[in-house]
């Protein structure tokens, strides 16, 4: 499982939302929209050695696990609940996975792990009929290589399964306490989908973490209805996003390479460029979260790898914070 900053981010933000009550309502619980799930394989080759194109490899180690950033971030929910619990009590009731688990053993491993290893409820589970993708890392002594399989189809039938489950368990409990849009999506779905889950699932006391940036446009302008002109909110929205991908968004050229820092300048103009280009994000989000580059001592920043730009446009504060992580 990857700890990024993004899963980490809404894995620490929503557990502080979820009270400790006893109850199954969904207005108590966390809601993880992460559609694409995947079968994670790692295969570790010996110490001392990178993957070498054209050559055989034998693994030192290999190992299995669920993978997709929806995954990620309910397991790592599932983790920091049972600990704060110690480990004493199940938290089906309090983080629910809406995803697509194609059928076949690669789907029937993932659900395995998710809710016996790691006590996530499979409420709000779709099994498809697509068989479900597999992500295989090759792990070397200093270097990676990420092998990404295509995932199947989502069909009408099956998207309107979900949306089923999603209003029955709303309609029984309320709106979630909070939810989670991780990832991308896999094919048959629409551009709205994401827009259209998290209407039915997130109101105006709803705490939404988005990291994401497919189908952004739409999920931002049904934000802005929950969100944007009511004065009496609890709730909020925060959306997560690497330098990169902020850059692309606002279509500032990035001088770099996707994995390299960004200047001062670029961070300034995407976030400018962003607000700008995406109109719904004033009223839709209280918060702009930027990831970018990493450090191997986090200890280590100084003023130059933390930046903090605020921009304030009516209402709304705006905060773009650049984390070198």
């Amino acid at each position: 499982m990857k700890l990024s900053l993004g899963v980490l981010l809404a894995a620490m933000m929503a557990t502080s939302s979820v009270t400790t009550t006893t109850t199954n309502a969904l207005s108590q619980s966390i809601v993880v929209v992460g559609l694409n799930a995947a079968l994670q394989k790692r295969f570790i080759l010996p110490p001392g050695k990178n993957l070498e194109p054209g050559n055989v490899h034998r693994a030192h180690i290999t190992e299995t696990g669920v993978g997709g950033k929806g995954q990620d971030v309910g397991v790592a929910l599932s983790c920091l609940m049972l600990s704060k619990q110690g480990g004493q009590q199940t938290c089906e009731d309090k983080v629910l996975l809406a995803q697509f688990l194609g059928m076949g053993p690669e789907g029937d491993a993932v659900s395995d792990m998710l809710q016996s290893k790691y006590r996530l409820s499979d409420a709000l589970t779709i099994r498809n009929n697509a068989p479900l993708r597999t992500c295989t890392t090759i792990v070397g002594a200093d270097q990676a290589t990420e092998l990404v399989e295509t995932s199947g189809e989502v069909t009408a039938l099956e998207m309107k399964a979900l949306q089923d489950k999603v209003e029955e368990m709303t309609n029984q409990g309320g709106r979630a306490n909070c939810v989670c849009i991780m990832g991308s999506m896999p094919p048959g779905c629409d551009e709205d989908t994401y827009a259209d889950l998290t209407s039915r699932l997130a109101d105006s006391n709803s705490l939404v973490l988005i990291d994401s940036v497919i189908g952004l446009e739409p999920l931002l302008s049904s934000l802005k209805k929950t969100f944007g002109n009511n004065e009496d909110k609890r709730g909020g929205a925060v959306l997560k996003v690497n330098a990169a991908e902020i850059c692309k968004l606002a279509g500032v050229a990035k001088g770099a390479g996707e994995t390299d820092q960004v200047t001062l300048e670029e961070l300034t103009a995407s976030t400018i460029g962003f607000v700008t280009k995406y109109a719904n994000a004033i009223g839709a989000l209280d918060y702009l979260c930027i990831t970018d580059g990493k450090v191997r001592n986090p200890w280590a920043m100084d003023a130059s790898t933390l930046l903090l730009i605020v921009i304030f446009c009516a209402q709304l504060s705006l905060v773009s914070t650049l984390y070198r992580n």
